[in-house]
């Protein structure tokens, strides 16, 4: 045997609190098998009476409270939208900056690469020179002797001086 539900709703009616009468009004559901369904039609019914009566919109308080939390929940949604845009978009400038720094590394490792060849090439170099110097001197002591030495000195110095160079350079490298 199903056993079948009806639910009454007592309320005061609109005009009783105007007119102060102590009348409730009394509002039956449909005859159901489920109590919840019976209590929800007449409740259903309950505010369609009082909308019709009051001629005004029934709000909910749980559903204006929703409603608030909702464009506030908006506003937080936006908020972290704008964020994992400016995240993104800082992510994007750090992997440039990171670039830019991996290539100008690349490019002073070049360098110090380049100028450690060049180094080791002008030292070899100033040795040749002062080899070619020493191979070129006369050993006589007549003016033409002394005359074509001079310029032979002052290139070997220059070969000297550059090698000191080279050789500091290689100490910083």
């Amino acid at each position: 045997m199903a056993v079948e539900y009806v639910s009454l709703f007592f309320f005061h009616t609109p005009t009783s609190y105007v007119e102060d009468h102590g009348s409730r009004m009394a509002i039956p559901g449909v005859q159901c098998i489920d109590h919840a369904m019976s209590e929800d039609t007449a409740a259903m019914e309950a505010i369609g009476y009082i909308k019709c009566m009051v001629k005004t919109e029934l709000r909910d308080y749980n559903y204006s409270n929703m409603k608030k939390l909702d464009e506030e929940n908006q506003s937080l949604k936006h908020e972290l939208a704008v964020a994992k845009y400016n995240k993104q978009k800082t992510k994007a400038k750090t992997r440039s900056i990171k670039n830019k720094l991996m290539m100008a590394r690349y490019k002073n490792k070049k360098n110090a690469m380049g100028w450690f060849v060049l180094t080791r090439y002008m030292h070899g170099l100033s040795d040749h020179i002062c080899n070619v110097t020493a191979l070129n001197r006369s050993s006589g002591k007549e003016p033409m002797d002394q005359l074509m030495n001079k310029p032979l000195n002052n290139i070997e110095k220059i070969a000297e001086r550059l090698k000191r160079r080279v050789l500091k350079s290689e100490k910083q490298l």
